[in-house]
This record gives structure tokens, sequence and C-alpha cells, in this order.
């Protein structure tokens, strides 16, 4: 018998259970609602209540039991035929299982005590369900169009395939063994693979050494068969003769063992390799889920939404089974929550609007998931009204991002990256559900921040979809190795524009700067060594090894000693008491063991800027010198990169110097360790937020003066005296990007730059 469980307690054990029934039941509610003909759920639902029932009387929590014990009731009652599905009942049973939601996410210790305190709200669902009988409500009918209407294909085939495909994804689901493993456990169990596969690597010198001794065998025996030949045998003392040929037996025995050794150490070392690689490779699966556990739950979300807002909406999940990398999939929830909320709230019409534009009644939004060359496309798109593109260049032009002649001369790509910026939204309705402007700006951070890239699509009239492109896991990467300064660095490929052998007369200087042309641009050039403190070394060659990095924004190029080689290496975190490491993201190890450091690409893009304007600054005369001591300096502290740069940009444009931190734990660092005359802050930020960092530097007697501007997307007036509360001199929205409020607070705080 399994004890994969055996370092669980009950409640541990019914939380577990209570997850996993809630999800089915979800998921078979939906489908009925959809089609009430899908009668294999009834039994999934029947099973799952009952399940979730004698799991609540074992820890004896008797206000879930009864509950649980009403539903399995209605799902019986369905299966007899006694009742049939209605609007009615289906919302009332789902306002019992969110109740039951609610359980599931309490913490194991006070699940008792919650539920006791809850026992009112649990007698009342329970009365709820008592009533869940046939209605004159009209009944739900069967959704026609549960897939992308086709009028050249079966549609009843279309239907069925789909069915069929759902009803095998939930079955391998219930098949699935499920051992519960720590994150922790995870990156520990890869980090010894990793160390397995260097460890393996030692085998061929090993080999190799092997042979050596072989041939200084074979040499030593060489030598014994010439003293054989300069002897006569028959001068010898017969004991000496006795010793000789016991020699040359001895060195056959040795000779013909050596030959045995090495034919089963190469075929160990033959097997190593592969059985290591097979490892890494299954640890990396033991990473992997379903693309559906992470998307599931979005299911009901646009039921949800859909109902609030009068719409009907064909919401089509597909490649279920799609492996992704357990951290990308808790990472795509924000990013699709937002996209799929927009989608149904800006992007789908109304039923009237659908009618009069000879649409179906039932708008689709489809998220897809599949593997392309090596990486992870997850698409989400729908059939709405897509963008108006004559609008979107108004409010271009309208937020003063670009001049009126510079927006007429931009294409419909280039219109649609505006999109992307912090703040932005197409739409003039803000509204609960979207219209923020902060859903792609969340979208453009999240696959940035794993490597990957975004791009999105619109047809008006005929819909929008958004298409990300992502890594299969964050533990293996594609990278670049370099050499620097006599040490290895790995840059991931996904951060790599191009790499060049440039021939040194085709580098320009002006003003002290370095440059290349690229594709009619030019390009600055820096030395790696430099950016990451290392002393640069002299060569007299006439070529030099450049690789492109950057956004679409700015973008280097890094002179670099040698290029060794694209590899796929597993990735190791750093201990988190390091703290953020300059220009370091994580580490890893070469072949013969040694460490190997990943760059922080962002981390160096910001290095690079801080050194060109150092340069900038000596590289004037006296008098510009002696000014530049009273140039303002602001430190800039937001997680998110876009508003960063954002702000960055702002500020430096208007003559301010800048530096920035990626959180408040950062930020914090940087202000007791730098010289500022202001700060910027985010709220929302890991690590130490906003509040937290105002507080800190406050409390300092060093920093008390110190202005602080708070700029969030929260626009609530209790967060607005939380953040003065904590001694913030200004508390902005990030609204006022697209207006001079920022410059002109940071102006009213410590001057002109």
């Amino acid at each position: 018998m399994s004890n994969e469980y055996s370092d669980f307690s009950m409640i541990d054990l019914f939380r577990i259970e209570l997850e996993n029934n809630i999800s089915v039941l979800s998921d078979g509610l939906l489908a009925l609602e959809k089609d009430t003909e899908e009668k294999e759920w009834l039994e999934k639902l029947m099973r799952s209540s009952h399940s979730i029932k004698g799991a609540a009387r074992i820890v004896q929590l008797d206000p879930v039991v009864n509950l649980a014990h009403k539903m399995e009731d209605y799902f019986v009652n369905l299966q007899e035929g006694k009742l049939r599905f209605n609007t009615t009942q289906i919302d009332k049973l789902f306002e019992a299982i969110d109740s039951l939601k609610n359980l599931s996410e309490i913490s194991v210790k006070e699940i008792e005590t919650w539920v006791k305190d809850n026992s009112d709200e649990f007698e009342r669902l329970t009365s709820l369900l008592d009533t869940l009988e046939e209605s004159d409500d009209e009944v739900v009918p069967e959704v026609e169009n549960e897939k992308i209407v086709n009028p050249e294909n079966n549609t009843d085939f279309d239907k069925q395939v789909k069915s069929e495909e759902n009803k095998k994804v939930v079955e391998a689901e219930d098949r699935a063994s499920v051992v519960r493993v720590t994150a922790e456990n995870l990156d520990s169990l890869m980090g010894l693979a990793g160390e397995f596969f260097v460890e393996v690597g030692y085998l061929e010198p090993y080999s190799k050494s092997l042979l050596h001794l072989k041939k200084q065998h074979d040499d030593l025996s060489r030598i014994i068969n010439k003293i054989n030949e300069s002897l006569d045998v028959k001068l010898i003392d017969i004991n000496i003769k006795n010793y000789y040929y016991e020699l040359r037996n001895k060195q056959s025995e040795i000779n013909q063992s050596f030959i045995d050794r090495i034919n089963e150490f190469e075929s160990f070392a033959m097997k190593l390799p592969s059985l290591s690689d097979q490892l890494s490779r299954e640890v990396v699966k033991i990473r992997m889920r379903p693309f559906n556990d992470g998307v599931h739950a979005f299911s009901r979300m646009m039921r949800d939404l859909a109902k609030k807002l009068g719409k009907n909406i064909m919401f089509v999940i597909s490649g279920k089974s799609t492996e992704v990398d357990r951290d990308i999939l808790e990472k795509l929830e924000a990013p699709l929550n937002h996209i799929l909320r927009n989608s149904v709230d800006h992007g789908i019409e109304s039923p009237d609007e659908r009618k009069a534009l000879n649409k179906p009644q039932d708008g689709l939004v489809e998220i897809n998931a599949y593997h392309k060359s090596g990486m992870l496309i997850v698409q989400v798109s729908d059939d709405g009204r897509g963008v108006d593109y004559s609008s979107l260049r108004d409010k271009i032009i309208k937020k003063n991002l670009a001049t009126a002649d510079v927006a007429q001369t931009l294409n419909d790509s280039e219109l649609l990256e505006f999109m992307f910026l912090p703040g932005f939204s197409t739409t003039n309705k803000v509204s609960e559900i979207s219209g923020r402007g902060v859903g792609l700006d969340v979208v453009q951070n999240m696959v940035y921040e794993v490597g990957g890239v975004v791009r999105v699509s619109s047809e008006t009239g005929k819909g929008t979809t958004m298409t990300m492109q992502l890594p299969l896991t964050l533990s293996v990467i594609r990278t670049l190795l370099v050499d620097i300064s006599g040490e290895p660095y790995a840059f991931p490929i996904s951060r790599i524009d191009h790499c060049f052998v440039i021939n040194t007369n085709e580098i320009n200087i002006v003003e002290g700067r370095q440059y290349f042309n690229y594709d009619n641009k030019n390009i600055g050039l820096v030395d790696a060594s430099q950016v990451l403190g290392f002393k640069s070394q002299s060569s007299e060659s006439n070529s030099v090894y450049v690789i492109l990095i950057g956004d679409s924004f700015t973008k280097y190029g890094l002179v670099v000693d040698s290029l060794i080689g694209e590899k796929d290496i597993v990735v190791q975190r750093l201990d988190k008491r390091l703290g953020k490491v300059k220009n370091i993201s994580a580490a890893s190890t070469m072949a013969d063991g040694s460490p190997l450091l990943i760059v922080d690409v962002e981390d160096l893009m910001r290095s690079i800027e801080n050194i060109l304007l150092e340069k900038r600054l000596r590289s004037i005369d006296k008098v510009d010198r002696q000014f530049k001591h009273k140039i303002k300096s602001i430190l800039v502290v937001d997680d998110s990169i876009t508003v960063r740069e954002m702000e960055r940009k702002i500020l430096e444009n208007y003559g301010y110097h800048v530096d920035s931190a990626v959180n408040g734990v950062d930020g914090w660092n940087a202000v007791r360790t730098g010289s500022y005359d202001l700060v910027v802050t985010d709220i929302d930020m890991p690590r130490m937020n906003g509040f937290e960092l105002t507080t800190h530097i406050k409390n300092d007697q060093r920093l008390m003066a110190l202005p602080v501007i708070i700029v969030s997307y929260k626009d609530s007036e209790a967060d607005r005296l939380k953040g003065l509360d904590a001694g913030a001199n200004y508390y902005l929205t990030k609204s006022n990007f697209f207006n001079d409020k920022l410059v002109n607070s940071v102006i009213d705080l410590i001057g002109e730059p």
C-alpha cells in the first residue's frame, strides 16, 4: 500500500480531497449547463459530493456533511429522472460550491473554527438546496454551438469529438496517481540531477587516464620483451629465470585485466550520460502539469461574467493536456484573467449587436495551448468587435505618446504596441471588470520575465488574438556561453538578438563612445568586462566578438572575449540570503563542475546605461563637471519593468539622473548605500511593499528628510491616506504618466534638475 500521505493529518487529507472534488463539481455543472445530455457527468457529480460527505464525516464537520448530502441527493434525483436542470438550480448549486471552495482555502489549523463560525451559512445553503425541485423555469437548452461553427462541417460530429476529447481528459485525470511534493523538494531534486550530470562528465577524462595507463603498461611490456631478446637464457641463473617467467606471466595477466576493465568501464561510461540525460528529463517532467490545471477555473469565471453582462459566451479551452511548467502555469493566471475579462467586457458584443452584424448570437472566446518548435504557445482569441485602429490612433495622440503626423505613419502592428504601455486603455469606460489599462501591461511583464514574447493581432469587426510564446520550462534553459575576462557566463538565448564578429575598422567613436552600424542603426558598444567590474583584457586582434541585447526601444552591443557555444543548462536558484546579486539572475555548472553564472540581461542593461551616463558626464568640461554634482538624483522603485522604464525615461528626458530598483528590499538597500534626492515607489511589490519602504525611510535618522512619491494603480482614498500616513510627500496614480503631474510633483519637492 502506498504511504505517500502518511505524513498528513486527517484534516490535511480532507482538504486535499475537498480541493480535488470541487474541481470535478464545477466542471461537471458547467458541462451539464451547456449540454443536459452529458449523462456521464452525473455519476461523477454524485460520486464527488458523496466523497465530500464521507470525508467531512470522518473529520466531524457536520455542517459540511449535511450540505454535501443534499447535493448528493439532488444528483441522484437527476440520475433517476425525478428532476430536470434549470438555471435557478445551477445558480444555487454554484453558491454551495463557492462556500466549499472558501473552506478549501482556509489553513488546516483554522478549518474547524471556520466551519463553526460559518455554521449558519452552511445551514442556509443546506435549506436552499432543499428547494431544488422541478420548477416552471425554462429548461436550459442545449448549446448548439459548443464549438467553432463551420457550415461546411458536420456540427454534430464536431460536438461529439469535443465531448469525447473532454471525456478522455477527465478519465486520464481520474486514473492519475497524485503525489504532493513541495516546490522546494522539486528544486532540490533538480539540483541533484544537475550535480549528477556534472559528475558523469568526469567519466570521460577518467577513461582517458585509464587508456594512458594502459599505454604505459604496453610500453613496459615492450621493454620486458626487449630484455628477453637481449638475454642469453642459458647463462641466466635458474632462480632468475623463474622470476623472469613469473614476471612475464604476471605482465600478461595484468594486460588482459586492463583490457577487460577498460571495456567494462567504457560500457558503463556510455550508459551513464544517457541515464543522466533521462533523469534530467524525468525531473523536468515532474515539474510539468497539464494546462487544464491552471485554466479550468476560468470556465466558471466566464459563465458568471457573461451572465452579469447579459452576453452569450461560448468559452472553449483547447490543448487541456498540453504539459506546462508549474512556475509558468502559475504566472499565466493573472495575464489570462485580464485578457479574458477584456474579451468578455469589451471584445464580445451584446446579443442585439451581434444579431445586427449577422454574427452568431453566442460570442466565441477560446484559449489554445500547444507546443511548437520547442516553445509553449498560448493563444487567446475572440470573435468580437476587434480593435478600432482609428480610435486607437486618436488615443495615442491624445495621451501625447506620438504627434499627429507620426501617428498617421504608424501601421496596425505598430499601433497595437502602444496597448502594452501601463495605464493605456482602448476604452473610455472603466468598470470593476476591466478598462483600467493594466491588463496588457501585466501580460507583457509576465512574458518578458520568463523570456518569452507576446504579440497581438486584431481585425476590426472580426476579433482579436493574443499570442504568447513561452519557454517549455524555467528549469532548463537554452543559453549562449561566452568568455568574459577568463570566466564563463551564460546569456539566455531568448534575451539575445544577434551575435557578430566585427572588424575594428567598422567601429566608430563619437564623443568618446563607440558605435557600430547594424540594420541602418547606430548601436552603442560596451565592454562586458567593464560592466561586470573586471579589468578589460587587452587584445591586438583586428576583430571583436559582440552580442546584441536590449528591447524594442534600446539596444547595446556587448563586447566579450569569445563565444564558447550554445548549451542547455539546469538553472539553480541563488540562495535567498545573498539577496539580489547585481547583473546575475541564477547559476549552473559547467561539465567539469566549475560554477557558471547566468546573466540577468535586464539588470545588465541598467548597468550599461549607468556606465554610459557616467562616461557622458566625465567627458564634459570642468564647469560642466562642477555642475554635474548638482544634478538631482532619483531612485525609481517598481517591480514592473515597463513602469520602471517609463518613469526613468520621463525623468531622464527632463534632465534628472535616475537609478532603479526591482522591489522594496532592493530599493531599501539602494537608498542606504547611495545618495538620492528623491524616491519614487510603487505600492504592491514582492519582499517589501511601498508603504513599508516609505516607513523604513522616514524612521531612519539619516534618511527621514528624503522626499518620497508613491505612484500606484490604486486610486482609493484608503490607500492614499495610508501612503501619506507612512510619510509619503505625494500619492499619485499611474494615469499621471500621461500628463505633467509626476514631473511637476518632482520639481515641487526637489526643484529643477
